[in-house]
């Protein structure tokens, strides 16, 4: 095991996991010092969360030109420093800093309806990562995602949402994922 004092935050990235580093700051004047593993170091850093759903064949009916919450997540994925929730269909992020979401969506619908789809952050809706889908006049099987940033201010539960461009329209969300990571602490 190599002990090596890193002045650099982009010179960890070249060390070895099994390497021990130390971090050396302070606080105004009582120094700090803390040993530990770049991958623990990492993880520590780490903030990330997911939901999915593979292969999921559950109906979501009553999609109204208002969001609604999308309810077909089956699965928690993997997470560090965020509570992900299928049971509500939310990511909680109690972390403040900027987030970086992706979301992805494989669905049927009801035919000739346009459905657009935007993750929210408390009730409000991230717009730089919005999308939408026509489906076609038999209602097939389509395809939706988005990336987009956003900052979090305070600690927030993040979902996925949908619209339509009528009342009373459904789908199956069949493949889908919601996943954020932080990129950015503040």
């Amino acid at each position: 095991m190599v002990n090596k004092k890193i002045t650099d935050l982009d010179a960890i990235s070249s060390e070895a996991d099994t390497d021990l580093l130390e971090i050396v700051g302070s606080v105004a004047t009582t120094p700090a010092s803390y040993k530990t593993s770049r991958l623990s170091l990492f993880n520590h850093w780490a903030t990330y969360g997911e939901i999915y759903v593979h292969n999921g064949s559950t109906t979501q009916t009553s999609i109204g030109t208002s969001y609604v919450a999308v309810t077909g997540f089956a699965t928690n994925g993997e997470s560090s420093n965020t509570t992900p929730t299928v049971a509500s269909d939310k990511i909680a992020l109690t972390r403040t800093g900027v987030y970086r979401v992706t979301f992805q969506v494989s669905f049927s619908g009801s035919p000739s309806t346009t459905f657009v789809f935007a993750p929210h952050l408390d009730g409000t809706e991230i717009q730089s990562c919005a999308n939408q889908r026509r489906m076609n006049s038999g209602g097939a099987t389509g395809s939706c995602g988005a990336t987009g940033c956003f900052e979090v201010t305070a600690a927030g539960d993040l979902d996925l949402r949908v619209k339509a461009d009528d009342t009373d329209k459904n789908i199956v969300l069949t493949y889908g994922q919601l996943y954020v990571e932080r990129i950015k602490g503040s």
